[in-house]
């Protein structure tokens, strides 16, 4: 079963410099809520490497993604696999509005849970709620640092 989370917010900043943030993956640890360190090449096809902390056990996590889309000042994508499959699909989407950029982050998890996995579905729609919130807390550092 596959879970969308999507979070939007308006940012008083041109495309560019949001997008400047985004794009700026030695700068990450300085305004992401979760991001220790982000390292790679920001094209199709390269690796990121990130290094994150488990929101449930605290323990240092490593996470491979592979960038899958790069329009500058438009869209970011990246994807996560485990055993071949996609797990993860995150975008982040800029959008001119209002003088400013409506940035919107979208994400598709497989794997979450649901009636089989662990806590059933009820652990599943926690985790999607926590990724929701998540996705608000980045969409407001995203802000902070691009109306800096």
């Amino acid at each position: 079963m596959a879970y969308e989370v999507s979070e939007s917010i308006m940012i008083a900043a041109p495309p560019e410099k949001v997008w400047a943030v985004l794009t700026d993956l030695p700068g990450y640890p300085a305004w992401h809520p979760a991001y220790q360190e982000v390292t790679g090449q920001l094209t199709v096809g390269s690796v990121l490497t990130i290094r994150t902390t488990s929101p449930s056990t605290g323990n240092p996590v490593k996470l491979k993604v592979t960038v899958t889309a790069v329009e500058p000042a438009s869209e970011l994508r990246w994807a996560s696999k485990v055993l071949g499959m996609t797990v993860i699909t995150r975008r982040f989407l800029l959008r001119p509005a209002d003088g400013g950029t409506e940035l919107t982050q979208a994400g598709t998890y497989r794997w979450l849970g649901g009636s089989r996995g662990r806590g059933g579905a009820r652990g599943a729609l926690k985790t999607v709620s926590n990724l929701q919130d998540g996705y608000r807390e980045i969409g407001e550092a995203v802000k902070r640092q691009a109306e800096a």
